[in-house]
């Protein structure tokens, strides 16, 4: 290689290393920007593009904030955000059963072993899930779960929408409490991942 190639092949690489910086200051201007529309502006899309550019980053504590900036994109109305928050909700709890080996207790996929339409009350205002199809040995049945039962509180958290399900079973623990309807009767039923 002579001594032109060698200045080429030198200012080249120069020449990658300044994009490279440049793309990352690109992208932490950017980061910042999402972050300020979401946090000052109230931008739904803005809190969903720093969710997901912050959970890319695979760190625990970016995680956790990612899922914070999510769930606000969500409540912002941002259907993206919802959706995104929803895919990574995966929340499995485990308990120990037949002897040492260990058993899920519940996971967030349990809401798929059942189908949940709004209960509407006659004044038109939603009042917890309605609950059908339930599987058999799905977590639901045993939980004590009927079908037509309606789910109206978790842990004392409302559940008018599938967003607060998701969030109140997500959040529930291995102990807790659940309140539903059972054609005229209302009943507070408690599970425990343990027993």
């Amino acid at each position: 290689m002579g001594r032109a190639h060698l200045i080429i092949l030198v200012i080249f690489c120069a020449w990658i290393g300044d994009l490279h910086a440049d793309a990352a200051a690109h992208r932490a201007l950017t980061m910042d920007r999402f972050k300020e529309q979401c946090e000052v502006d109230g931008n739904g899309k803005a809190c969903y593009s720093y969710g997901r550019a912050l959970w890319s980053t695979r760190g625990v504590a970016e995680r956790k904030a990612a899922m914070h900036y999510l769930s606000r994109g969500c409540e912002l109305k941002y259907d993206l955000a919802c959706k995104s928050y929803h895919d990574h909700l995966v929340v499995t709890h485990y308990t120990r059963k037949n002897g040492s080996k260990l058993h899920a207790c519940y996971s967030s996929k349990e809401l798929d072993n059942a189908k949940f339409t709004p209960n509407v009350l006659p004044s038109g205002k939603i009042n917890g899930q309605k609950i059908t199809g339930i599987k058999p040995n799905s977590f639901w049945e045993d939980a004590g779960v009927k079908n037509d039962d309606v789910l109206v509180k978790v842990n004392n958290q409302s559940l008018n929408s599938m967003l607060e399900l998701k969030l109140a079973f997500g959040n529930a623990g291995k102990k807790f409490g659940f309140e539903l309807r059972r054609t005229d009767d209302t009943m507070t039923q408690f599970y425990d991942c343990d027993n």
